[in-house]
């Protein structure tokens, strides 16, 4: 998958994981990667 795809897939996940009662903790973990520089969960 290229970086375009690979970043909507992350900003998708992100999306469900904050709209999703009990995800948070999954979104809040992928913006760490990415702060990070480790580049999301995979």
């Amino acid at each position: 998958m290229g970086d375009d795809g690979l970043q909507l897939l992350q900003y998708e996940l992100t999306i469900f994981s904050l709209r999703t009662p009990g995800y948070e903790w999954l979104a809040q973990a992928q913006q760490a990667a990415l702060f990070t520089g480790h580049g999301g969960l995979r």
